[in-house]
């Protein structure tokens, strides 16, 4: 089983990117969170709509779903892209620190880097540049 490694995998992608205390790497979104579990990836949704759930479960195993729209589901990197449209990653800012300024959302100009890499800051700019089209 080969861990996946959310720096290395969508650094550069322009995506805010967040240590927590229990040290994982967090892809901070409007909807949620996804983080690395192993071989696979986590979506967590926050208060998300029937069809959105609909939609996620579509798309993995469902981990965990809760009464009021949360809804947690694992899934391959593959489908990062279908899963981003739904929880929408933030994009990070890219005048100054991550920390300094709010974060944008990526919305529809989702765009997924597959090179790069990073220091290990508790939030980090993957990339100064906005993304294009997913």
């Amino acid at each position: 089983m080969r861990k996946v490694d959310i720096r290395k995998l969508f650094g550069g992608s322009g995506f805010l990117v967040e240590s927590s205390e229990h040290d994982t790497t967090n892809i901070v979104c409007a909807r949620g969170h996804i983080y690395a579990d192993g071989d696979r990836l986590i979506a967590s949704l926050n208060r998300g709509t029937p069809a959105e759930c609909r939609s996620l479960r579509g798309m993995g195993t469902v981990v965990m779903d809760g009464d009021f729209g949360e809804l947690s589901i694992a899934f391959s990197p593959e489908r990062f892209r279908d899963v981003a449209r739904i929880l929408r990653p933030k994009q990070a800012s890219n005048r100054g620190s991550a920390d300094s300024k709010a974060p944008r959302f990526a919305g529809r100009n989702l765009a997924i880097a597959l090179t790069g890499g990073l220091s290990n800051s508790s939030a980090t700019v993957l990339s100064s540049r906005a993304p294009d089209r997913v």
